[in-house]
């Protein structure tokens, strides 16, 4: 359903989920609830805004509320603006609420260097194709996305420029801005060089949308870049023979009705099992997530094949819609590859709350995403706005509109800078093993007469020689300094730690991957036991645990895998008294 109107002498903005307009005081009941269900339900509702900060939005929203005689698209704004406050892309009001309340206008448009260029519009329309958008209803662009800035739930700018199109075409939320003057309606003024336009765009009903022919701005150019070549495939791969390139695209996580997300992995991997490769590229840039557990079979197929996994050879495409599981990955590939991550910064912070659960408010019926799982990197209350990438490429129309892809001709272009491995002999004494937290150690060994890192098997990198005691690592911003004693650690939010040797030979985690339940099992029920909070025995925690020890021990023995699987959600139960929907769900797969 989209928006509906009434005539009434006027029009008047009815809410669809409710028999007449809603009155101030079931807004407010909602606004209420709304609140409530954040303090309640949220894994972390204050995590990246102070709840003082967080408590104002809320007072303004229930004066303006309070101040209107009768309430339009400006009462649900401040709905938005709320939610917003959280700074959480996963903590939004429902698509389908958002277009029910605010209706849909049919232009698409998509970010580049240049700015907002139109990509789909219905055929009659196909003008604006290609052209820039420079201001709606005579209102600037920018002065319009500082506005769109209060209410779309965002921790960083990519997930701004993400979701930005889909709220500048919703007329009622630009009419409740202020920018325009009909919720039904909005005219948008393109640029075409030096030569400007205007276009008048209208609500489109749901039957008429069925009715419209769309077309997009791929359609025109005589080529496209290589990874729009196969949109709405989830997963496909191509071999540049005559470079010996490997260009895999998995733009959604999960499964496509013509051939499992395993099977295609399996098929893949027997492909490049079989090929010369110089250079594997994995193009993340489109994936917006989905189901974390298919990303499995390619992520730990890159992390069992040592001949991909080098500095120079492992290339990893991120872009601003790369979110939520995709992101998941892209924490394992900062934290235990040697992938080159280029592209644009993907669309939340480093740690960032997710897996949102859907709630509906008592009166309007609105549809409101709460986080209920928060993902942490291996960098303790990380507080990075993003993953830091090896080299940012801003997407450019210029290029785009050419067939070009930068970031893709970047990677063919790409040289190894020369780094020095550590020399492990002239630090024979810094080897072994560190407290890092409650359940990992940070190991420092030789590999091969090289130094490397390890954190209890959530990070491991090459060290590579900066200067004295100092050292670099495959994770951009992450240094290392080495004393017999101890080591300290320079981590990419800026903030250092020093680590004592540690006093016993594994961690709680390590003797967890070894099914050594009988050691593993008193260490967490221990830190349960100090702390029933810890994020270290959560439900969640654990099912993630036996899915990475489940794929990554079961190229040597899959029955053990599974046996290991089973004892890890089991001890999860036990650690959560039960209550471990996760856990308990994913025993059936093992």
């Amino acid at each position: 359903m989209k928006k509906v109107f009434i005539c009434l002498g006027v029009l008047f903005y009815l809410v669809p989920f409710a028999q007449a307009q809603l009155s101030k005081a079931q807004l407010l009941a909602d606004l209420s609830q709304l609140v409530q269900l954040i303090d309640t339900k949220h894994v972390r509702p204050y995590r990246l805004v102070s709840k003082q900060d967080f408590d104002s939005v809320v007072k303004q929203a229930k004066k303006l509320i309070k101040s209107r005689q009768t309430c339009d698209e400006t009462c649900y704004v401040a709905f938005l603006k709320v939610i917003a406050a959280l700074n959480d892309g996963h903590s939004v009001i429902a698509y389908d609420s958002r277009e029910k309340l605010f209706g849909y206008l049919p232009v698409t448009t998509t970010w580049f260097k240049e700015g907002l260029i139109v990509t789909r519009v219905p055929q009659l329309q196909a003008r604006a194709l290609g052209k820039k958008l420079v201001a709606i209803d005579g209102v600037s662009i920018e002065t319009v996305l500082k506005k769109l800035e209060k209410v779309i739930p965002h921790g960083n700018r990519s997930r701004f420029k993400k979701f930005a199109y889909a709220y500048l075409r919703m007329p009622g939320l630009l009419f409740g801005l202020g920018i325009t003057q009909s919720p039904q309606k909005a005219t948008f003024t393109f640029a075409q060089g030096k030569k400007k336009f205007r276009m008048l765009f209208e609500h489109l009903p749901d039957e008429k949308y069925k009715r419209t022919k769309f077309v997009r701005v791929d359609d025109y150019l005589k080529r496209v870049p290589i990874h729009r070549q196969k949109v709405g495939d989830y997963y496909w791969y191509r071999y540049d023979a005559a470079l010996k390139v490997f260009y895999f695209n998995y733009s959604r996580v999960g499964n496509m009705k013509n051939k499992r997300a395993s099977a295609f992995a399996r098929q893949m991997w027997a492909k490049v099992d079989s090929l010369e490769i110089d250079r594997f590229v994995l193009d993340m840039r489109d994936n917006g997530g989905g189901q974390f557990g298919y990303s499995m079979a390619f992520t730990q197929g890159i992390l069992d094949r040592p001949r991909l996994n080098k500095r120079g050879k492992l290339f990893v495409i991120a872009g601003y819609n790369t979110f939520s599981a995709a992101l998941d990955m892209l924490r394992i590939f900062e934290q235990k590859t040697q992938a080159i991550i280029v592209g644009e910064p993907p669309c939340d912070y480093a740690a960032s709350s997710g897996d949102p659960k859907t709630y509906k408010l008592n009166n309007s019926g609105i549809s409101v995403q709460l986080s209920s799982v928060f993902h942490p990197t291996v960098f303790k209350n990380d507080m990075r706005k993003e993953l830091i990438l090896d080299q940012q490429i801003a997407s450019s129309w210029a290029s785009y509109s050419k067939g070009r892809d930068d970031s893709y001709e970047y990677v063919l272009n790409y040289v190894q800078k020369p780094l020095l491995p550590g020399n492990a002999k002239q630090y024979q004494a810094c080897l072994g093993r560190f407290e890092y937290d409650e359940d990992r150690h940070i190991i420092i060994r030789k590999d091969k007469g090289a130094l490397s890192i390890e954190v209890s098997k959530t990070l491991i990198s090459p060290l590579y020689w900066q200067k004295k005691n100092r050292f670099i690592t495959e994770i951009q911003g992450l240094r290392v300094e080495l004393n017999d004693k101890n080591i300290k650690l320079y981590f990419p939010d800026g903030k250092k730690a020093t680590f004592k040797r540690a006093k016993v030979q594994k961690s709680a985690l390590e003797y967890l991957y070894e099914g050594d339940l009988a050691k593993a099992r008193p260490l967490y029920s221990k830190l349960a036991a100090e702390n029933p909070r810890s994020p270290k025995t959560t439900d969640g925690r654990f099912s993630n645990l036996a899915l990475f020890a489940f794929f990554d021990l079961r190229k040597t023995d899959k029955a053990k895998a599974a046996k290991i699987a089973k004892g890890i959600l089991n001890l999860g139960i036990e650690l959560n008294q039960g209550q471990a929907p996760s856990c308990k769900f994913a025993l059936r797969f093992y």
